[in-house]
């Protein structure tokens, strides 16, 4: 069949077939290229949550330790967790549900040790003796026997820390836990 064959009315049907399928073709892949770039930036997300997340649980733990140590709470010590409020999305969505749930769980209750401490400040909890310096509180003292359960928090900051190892772009997964003595291992030669 030669063009001089083909009527103007098949002629439009094949135009309007063409671009139909033209449309479909783009649509196609312009929806595959968006969700591939969508599952790239949850994936970038992830990792920039989780270790910033790392960093905070390093952190509270860091504090937690020495509190352990000391029996004291210093008033400049705190735990937020604000990488976890604001990454939590993106790290549901890249980890398992027993993972989201050891990160979730250490987060939460280093956060109710900040609203313990705080309330022992504010004079609302009475099993704490609170240094003051002039008319403002240095530190509190932790009440006896609470080291245990000091040390549970880090126990639950470690495990949620070497959980988002993965994720974090393939950092350590701290053996023992957090602050806890480590032997110093000899550097590979060359490093």
């Amino acid at each position: 069949m030669f063009a001089a064959d083909v009527s103007a009315e098949t002629a439009a049907w094949i135009a309007v077939v063409g671009a139909i399928g033209g449309a479909l073709i783009g649509a196609t892949a312009g929806g595959v290229v968006n969700f591939l770039l969508e599952r790239v930036r949850e994936r970038r997300e992830a990792a920039v949550g989780a270790r910033l997340v790392r960093n905070d649980l390093f952190v509270a733990a860091g504090q937690v330790k020495s509190a352990e140590d000391s029996g004291k709470w210093f008033l400049l010590y705190e735990t937020p967790m604000e990488a976890w409020h604001t990454h939590r999305t993106a790290l549901a969505a890249r980890l398992t549900s027993e993972q989201f749930q050891v990160v979730s769980q250490a987060v939460s209750r280093l956060e109710l040790l900040t609203k313990y401490l705080n309330g022992i400040i504010a004079g609302q909890i009475t099993t704490a003796k609170i240094d003051e310096v002039g008319d403002k509180p240095r530190l509190v003292w932790m009440p006896v026997g609470e080291e245990a359960q000091l040390r549970q928090f880090r126990v639950n900051a470690t495990a949620a820390y070497n959980t988002l190892q993965r994720l974090s772009g393939g950092e350590k997964v701290q053996p023992g836990l957090l602050f806890d003595e480590q032997p110093v291992l000899p550097s590979p030669s060359g490093v």
